[in-house]
C-alpha cells in the first residue's frame, strides 16, 4: 500500500484543543500527547502512514473544523539535508550560482527550477556557567609577586571568580534563507553572517546592507509562484516573520518548507479550500 502523509491546512491549528480531541477519538493516545504532536508537527501531522489510517485522521480533523489532507507521501518527498552556500551570485539571467565548496565551480540552479525561497531566523542557544564576582587582589602581596616572573603572570592575569554551578543561557539569531530547487532536488542554506557578498555587491564585505541587496536580487529573479516569496517581501520591508520560521533545527525548517510546498501544490490543483 502506498505510504501517505497527513497535512494540515493551517499550522498551528486555530482550535488546537478540538483538533487534539479529534485525534484522540480517531487514533487513541492522551490529549496531552496529541496536543504536543499538533504543536510540533510543522504542518505535516504524520508521514508514511497506511492510506486508510491517514484518511481516517484527515476525516476526523475535518469534522473538528480543522481541514487536513491525506496525500501520497511521494507526491512531495522529504527534502534532503541542506548544504551551506559560501556565496550566492544572482547576476546571471538564467541561473543562481551557489558556491557551496571551498574550491571549484559553483552549483548552477536554474531560476525556473527554484520552487522555494524562504527567509528564516536561525537560533543558537549557548550555555555558560555563571561565575561569582572576582575576589579583590591583595596589593601588598601583588607588589611582592611582581618581582618574579610567576608573579608578573599573576598580575597580568585577569582575576575571575569561582564557578557557581548556575547555568546561563544566551540565544544568538542569524538571518538565513532556505532555497529548494528541482532537477535534481537540492536544498541550500545561506546565512547572513557567514556569506561572502562580494559576487553581488562587487566588494567582499558582510553586513545587513549587502544581505538586503542579495534578498532583493533573488526576489527580482524568482517566479511569482515561488514558495516563500511573500515572506521574502515582508523581510525586505523589515516586517516580522511568523514564529514557525524561527528554528534551531534544520529538520524543522525542512519540514516547514515541505508543508508549504504541499499547500502550494494543492492550491495549484484547486484542491485547497
Amino acid at each position: 500500500m502506498t505510504p501517505h502523509l497527513v497535512a494540515l491546512s493551517q499550522f498551528p491549528p486555530q482550535d488546537l484543543a478540538a483538533a487534539a480531541r479529534a485525534l484522540v477519538t480517531c487514533c487513541g493516545g492522551t490529549l496531552g500527547d496529541r496536543t504536543v504532536q499538533l504543536r510540533r508537527c510543522r504542518g505535516i501531522l504524520a508521514d508514511n502512514l497506511p492510506q486508510d489510517l491517514a484518511q481516517a485522521m484527515a476525516a476526523a480533523l475535518l469534522a473538528a473544523h480543522c481541514p487536513a489532507w491525506a496525500l501520497p507521501a511521494a507526491a512531495i518527498p522529504a527534502l534532503p539535508r541542506p548544504v551551506t552556500a559560501r556565496s550566492l551570485d544572482a547576476r546571471d539571467a538564467e541561473h543562481l550560482k551557489a558556491q557551496v565548496h571551498f574550491s571549484g565551480p559553483p552549483e548552477l540552479l536554474a531560476w525556473r527550477h527554484i520552487v522555494a525561497l524562504l527567509p528564516a531566523r536561525w537560533q543558537v542557544t549557548q550555555v555558560a556557567e555563571e561565575r561569582a564576582p572576582a575576589k579583590r587582589q591583595n596589593f601588598a602581596t601583588t607588589a611582592f609577586d611582581v618581582a618574579t616572573t610567576g608573579g608578573m603572570r599573576t598580575l597580568l592575569k585577569k582575576p575571575s571568580g569561582d564557578k557557581t554551578g548556575k547555568r546561563i543561557e544566551s540565544v544568538q539569531s542569524d538571518a538565513m534563507l532556505e532555497i529548494v530547487a528541482l532537477q535534481p532536488l537540492r536544498r541550500i542554506h545561506a546565512f547572513a553572517n557567514r556569506m561572502d557578498h562580494g559576487p553581488l555587491a562587487g566588494r567582499g564585505l558582510q553586513g545587513a546592507d549587502n544581505w538586503k541587496l542579495l534578498l532583493q536580487a533573488l526576489h527580482d529573479r524568482t517566479r511569482l509562484e515561488t514558495v516563500g516569496r511573500a515572506w521574502l517581501e515582508a523581510e525586505l520591508r523589515a516586517e516580522p516573520l511568523p514564529a514557525s520560521l524561527t528554528v534551531q533545527d534544520q529538520n524543522d525548517l525542512g519540514r516547514t518548507t515541505r508543508w508549504l510546498l504541499i499547500l502550494a501544490t494543492l492550491e495549484k490543483r484547486g484542491q485547497r479550500a
